[in-house]
């Protein structure tokens, strides 16, 4: 059993073992790691336990000045196989390397994240972590009737969107400069390195995000991005000048996924009451984040 950074594993090896793994989620992907790292900056501190080749356990993790983290937030979890393998020796093994790595880059604090997309399966335990949670609000796309969740406040919204607008979805060739556009004019500044833009349309291509936007006129007037993975989806990144718009683009885009089969859609964390309303009036229910903390002196 041996410690390998993840720039050192074969093509692929990393993503194969969180394909498979029932705990990860589009975080643990090496496709969020290098975004963490292109959005941010820092370290790629990530490794993988192996043995014989084989991947049996594998940690996320960046270190942005004295922290672990990824783009300021939590890294994701650090998972071991499921079975078939020593889960106790596994386990030491990874909580030995961490321990290294604090020691080595005088780290004052780590968080570590898990997925309300994935339930509770197990993952490895963190001894020492205070626990820090969070609510996040998440769709359920398979009900039967997902309009009969929507407020009636949401309701009138996308009524007079739809009214108004032409929402695409699912496009093969989602007008990419135009969105960019939109979120620099939403935020009055480029909020972000090219490259992130760049990988998110690579997402797209790859299956793994889906861009939809409202038009007025042929003119764009908002978007959002959705992360897909494993048959679920995160509301990502958005932008729009006006409330009706987002309204009519989410619900367009709960509809479109539903129809092509994904189950749940996480709209995001509920720690802004005026953001928490808007997530929430969408239908669904708040689940946990489960996050843990550590700080060194």
């Amino acid at each position: 059993m041996k410690i390998v950074q993840r720039v050192e594993l074969k093509p692929d090896q990393w993503n194969i073992f969180v394909d498979a793994h029932p705990a990860c989620w589009f975080w643990w992907r090496a496709e969020w790691i290098d975004y963490c790292l292109a959005h941010s900056g820092g370290t790629d501190r990530s490794f993988a336990i192996v043995e014989a080749d084989e991947i049996v356990g594998l940690c996320p993790l960046i270190q942005e000045r004295d922290q672990f983290s990824m783009g300021g937030g939590p890294c994701a979890w650090p998972v071991m196989a499921a079975s078939n393998f020593d889960t106790r020796s596994i386990c030491d093994a990874m909580a030995a390397e961490l321990e290294r790595l604090v020691g080595l880059s005088a780290i004052k604090q780590a968080r570590f994240r898990r997925s309300p997309l994935n339930g509770n399966e197990p993952v490895m335990r963190l001894d020492g972590y205070k626990d820090i949670s969070w609510q996040s609000q998440v769709i359920d796309l398979t009900a039967p009737d997902l309009w009969a969740g929507v407020k009636d406040g949401h309701r009138a919204e996308v009524h007079r969107g739809l009214r108004e607008l032409m929402v695409v979805t699912h496009t093969s060739e989602p007008r990419w400069d135009e969105f960019r556009e939109l979120h620099k004019h939403e935020a009055g500044r480029t909020t972000r390195p090219q490259a992130t833009w760049d990988m998110m349309r690579g997402w797209q291509q790859a299956g793994n995000g889906d861009l939809i936007m409202a038009f007025r006129a042929g003119q764009a007037v908002g978007a959002a991005y959705f992360i897909t993975y494993k048959q679920c989806m995160y509301y990502a990144s958005a932008a729009w000048p006006e409330g009706h718009v987002s309204h009519a683009v989410i619900w367009m885009a709960m509809r479109n996924f539903k129809e092509r089969g994904y189950k749940q859609l996480e709209m995001g964390w509920l720690d802004h009451q005026t953001l928490a309303v808007f997530k929430r009036g969408f239908g669904g229910e708040p689940k946990t984040v489960h996050c843990v903390e550590r700080r060194w002196p």
